[in-house]
């Protein structure tokens, strides 16, 4: 009974197949990426700025005006400010159902010390998921005109993207009309590709359209055409009547590249034009020089003078990283400081009242860069492990020897990580810190074992990214260094507990090279 009853129904489906063939209707099969480009009305976000929406006003206006004027589209203004312009699915969802869209469209422009950056993202359908993302930088004007030329081309750039160029909007007989016209290049005479959308490739992570499979249904020979519409006849389709309202339109085009992320160097036109070429970013490591002053104090307990304490509030110092990067992801750091001053004599009788001091360090290790975006320059986490020495040499005093030169060292790791004020902005801020593994410390004049270690390496840091290569950078850096002793000693006096606090404020210069 059931092998007779499927056996009557696929009999129906055959002779409904045939019957609708031979009546001059076809039986059609649309994807579901091909549905996602039914596209009707697309809401239009304002253009995020970051100099208080100097740029957002003219370039909204222009971006709603252009859709508008094209007529492919009905455009609708979001009129709640965004944050950012790359919105989370759900929100690009939740915004398009709201205004009943089936597109979205976001933008920004940053302005920075390297020039201006451009950026357009296109979403379409319920899952809220981007389609198409295109950046584009330039260098910094004030022109008005000359950063809507260049917004203007983004949009083209992000237009052509698209898998399709237009679609059929009617059709009577083999007579059809199509929202692509003189605009897009079309000329009577031309013909062009009636597509379907069979599936949409996506970027596994980004998911960026980065490619459409594509079969040809038809073709349609154009007889008229106007700024934004064309007729035309179809001159072939893969079956009787496939061609219909919404039908995918693919008209003859140049292939469009994106525009990238470089910074150009402006090129020059006219009579005599030079050349251009990229500005080219540093590969190889960078160097960063320090200068400025130092709160130090030192303080120790003898067993028999007792507690004593000196301090320079004032103590020049220089200070010199480096780094060489092995590859984007692992790099080796070097770096060096000194300082030089003067502290007062603590101990009564105690010769010389004075006693020149210097401070020095010395740092040798290998890193790794977690980068927390696409821009090895931009926001990024760096982890180290590597040597750290650090010593303080006073002149030696007689007969107690106040102070004496102590090194301390050991095996660390570092963490550091360096993040940008906002969006675009050229002020990055930052920190470092150093877990000590192993600790370590030796006196010239011993005043026995070392029971406890102390060690703590902390900085805080800021940076203007001047340009690619140059940026002002300061540091202010916290170091405290303290050790207790016991058993055997030679020193005059032994100490029981010595400390060094040094407190750092430094300026200076980082270059990339």
């Amino acid at each position: 009974m059931v092998l007779r009853i499927l056996s009557l129904q696929l009999l129906f489906v055959l002779y409904s197949s045939i019957s609708l063939a031979q009546a001059g209707v076809s039986v059609q099969f649309v994807s579901e990426d091909d549905e996602l480009l039914n596209i009707k009305n697309i809401v239009v976000t304002s253009v995020v700025d970051n100099v208080n929406g100097v740029y957002s006003g003219v370039l909204s206006d222009w971006l709603f005006k252009k859709i508008e004027d094209d007529h492919q589209w009905s455009p609708t203004v979001y009129k709640n400010n965004l944050k950012s312009d790359f919105l989370d699915p759900e929100v690009a969802s939740k915004i398009m159902r709201e205004a009943k869209s089936q597109a979205l469209i976001t933008s920004r422009i940053l302005r920075g010390p390297q020039g201006l950056s451009l950026r357009m993202t296109f979403y379409v359908g319920n899952s809220g998921l981007p389609l198409v993302q295109e950046s584009k930088a330039f260098p910094k004007t004030d022109s008005l005109d000359e950063i809507k030329k260049e917004y203007q081309k983004l949009y083209e750039v992000v237009h052509n993207r698209l898998p399709v160029d237009g679609e059929i909007l009617s059709r009577s007989g083999n007579d059809v009309t199509i929202n692509v016209g003189k605009n897009w290049n079309l000329k009577a005479g031309q013909n062009v590709d009636a597509v379907q959308i069979l599936k949409i490739q996506r970027h596994p992570k980004h998911h960026f359209i980065v490619g459409a499979e594509k079969s040809i249904i038809g073709k349609i020979k154009i007889t008229k055409v106007d700024d934004y519409l064309s007729f035309g006849k179809i001159v072939f389709e893969k079956e009787p009547n496939v061609l219909r309202v919404k039908t995918k339109i693919l008209a003859a085009r140049a292939v469009v590249y994106s525009s990238g992320n470089e910074n150009l160097i402006d090129p020059q036109f006219g009579d005599q034009p030079t050349e251009w070429i990229p500005t080219p970013t540093p590969q190889f490591g960078k160097l960063i020089l320090l200068a400025g002053i130092g709160s130090y104090t030192q303080n120790a307990d003898l067993q028999t003078y007792g507690g004593i304490s000196s301090s320079s509030p004032v103590s020049p110092t220089i200070k010199v990283d480096g780094e060489i990067w092995l590859n984007p992801d692992w790099y080796l750091q070097l770096g060096t400081m000194q300082s030089a001053f003067t502290l007062s004599n603590p101990v009564s009788g105690d010769s010389p009242s004075q006693l020149n001091t210097t401070l020095s360090s010395y740092t040798i290790a290998g890193g790794y860069n977690w980068l927390l975006g696409p821009d090895f320059f931009g926001p990024k986490m760096q982890f180290s492990f590597g040597l750290h020495q650090w010593t303080s040499d006073p002149d030696q005093s007689s007969p107690k020897l106040a102070f004496t030169r102590m090194q301390f060292g050991g095996l660390y790791l570092g963490f550091q990580g360096m993040f940008g004020l906002s969006q675009g902005s050229p002020w990055d801020v930052g920190a470092q810190f150093k877990f000590y593994l192993t600790q370590n410390v030796t006196e010239s004049r011993s005043s026995g074992d070392a029971s406890s270690i102390n060690m703590i390496d902390f900085s805080m840091m800021t940076k203007y990214r001047k340009s690619i290569r140059m940026s002002y950078v300061g540091y202010l850096t916290f170091e405290n260094y303290s050790s207790e002793f016991s058993g055997a000693a030679n020193r005059p006096d032994p100490a029981l507990k010595v400390s060094h606090k040094n407190t750092q404020v430094l300026l200076g210069l980082e270059y990339a090279f």
